[in-house]
């Protein structure tokens, strides 16, 4: 189980509030106690920042920095994470590909992982 909350502005020209979708992810928590991220996106310059948040393990804030506000975004997602069959660090999201240019977050498990993993 895992918890998804996001948010837009309607206007290129502003920003959206990083304290009220910090609020909503928090509103979820029971969803996800065991990581924290966000994923903030500046539609005009094409710019999407990832970072971890407070409950995020030392291992992700190695990695990633917390973020403190959202500066310029117009799109903003948080996600709160329960881990049940992939525990590593890695299963962190949002998840974003710089070289793609392609983020997801998504709430589910693949439960043959390991004989897709196998063939591929």
């Amino acid at each position: 189980m895992c918890g998804i909350a996001g948010i837009v502005s309607i206007s290129n020209r502003q920003a959206i509030d990083f304290e009220t979708l910090k609020n909503m992810t928090g509103q979820i928590v029971h969803r996800g106690p065991d990581d924290e991220g966000y994923l903030l996106w500046d539609i005009p310059r094409k710019r999407v920042m990832s970072y971890c948040g407070q409950d995020s393990s030392a291992e992700v804030k190695e990695h990633m920095h917390e973020c403190s506000g959202a500066g310029t975004a117009q799109l903003g997602f948080g996600f709160r994470r329960l881990p049940t069959v992939e525990l590593h660090e890695s299963g962190h999201q949002p998840m974003y590909d710089e070289k793609l240019e392609l983020a997801i977050i998504f709430n589910g498990e693949i439960y043959n992982h390991m004989q897709l993993r196998a063939e591929l």
